[in-house]
């Protein structure tokens, strides 16, 4: 009786984000969560509470009949590094308290010692043990990177080989932001720039919705297009050199300001 009273007290040396069991001698420390590093730390503090008051109490722990059993379901992963009394704790597949027997895998009692299920794990372990195998834990955010990387890459080579779209020559790189130049100019603006960088103006497209003939130059018997406008037709160069003097669609939209390339399409 005195043992009972005196051992319950080791309850209110446990850590208040670590869990506790306790019956008669029988006790049992533990912990939950998703970082296999953060439980160390969380599981050993409460160990080396509880061993400061075993120690002040007069009790005394056997390292031989303490067992560490890592709860989880993953296929690759490392097994947890605890420590009583400066001897490490031994990890194993399964433990039993309260004549209860606990399995790594959480399998229920009915489960553990089935011939079929035994086998079972024993292949699955020594699959991970191969050659072929690491071992080691890989984040999910050091992946993250390379899968975007990758498919940014197939994208980018795609769209490398659309060789008749004519939005190649305003983004060469799909990465690129074209639309930071608009900032701070207004919705309206921003909506006049978007619609020059694809192409499709009043100007340009409204025959599709009048249903008429597509506007023709006649000055260079070519159709008219954003890039006819604003590059090519000589009929809008003195009108062009008043805002800017670059060549190409590609310089258009990232050294002029979009208020110039605006500027010369109201004007013409």
């Amino acid at each position: 009786m005195l043992f009972n009273l005196k051992i319950n007290n080791i309850i209110k040396s446990v850590p208040k984000h670590v869990n506790a069991s306790l019956f008669v001698d029988d006790f049992a420390i533990y912990a939950e969560g998703k970082h296999l590093q953060h439980l160390e730390r969380t599981i050993q503090l409460g160990i080396n509470n509880v061993q400061k008051w075993v120690s002040e109490s007069g009790f005394r722990f056997t390292v031989s009949k303490t067992t560490c059993v890592h709860f989880h379901r993953q296929r690759i992963y490392t097994e947890p590094a605890l420590h009583l009394d400066g001897q490490p704790i031994p990890v194993k597949d399964e433990a039993k308290f309260l004549g209860v027997v606990f399995d790594s895998k959480l399998n229920i009692p009915a489960h553990v010692g089935i011939q079929g299920n035994e086998n079972v794990d024993k292949q699955a372990k020594a699959a991970l043990n191969r050659a072929s195998c690491s071992g080691k834990l890989i984040c999910w955010s050091d992946l993250k990177p390379k899968i975007n990387a990758f498919i940014n890459s197939v994208w980018q080579k795609n769209w490398d080989a659309e060789g008749a779209n004519k939005l190649l020559e305003v983004l060469l790189n799909l990465g690129e932001d074209l639309h930071r130049r608009g900032e701070g100019a207004g919705k309206k603006r921003e909506t006049a720039m978007c619609r020059l960088r694809v192409g499709h103006t009043w100007l340009t497209q409204s025959y599709l919705l009048k249903n008429e003939q597509q506007p023709f130059c006649y000055a260079c018997d070519s159709l008219y297009t954003v890039r006819h406008i604003l590059i090519e037709c000589p009929d809008f160069q003195d009108t062009r050199r008043k805002y800017f003097s670059v060549t190409d669609l590609y310089r258009l939209f990232r050294e002029v300001n979009p208020s110039r390339i605006v500027g010369v399409y109201g004007n013409i």
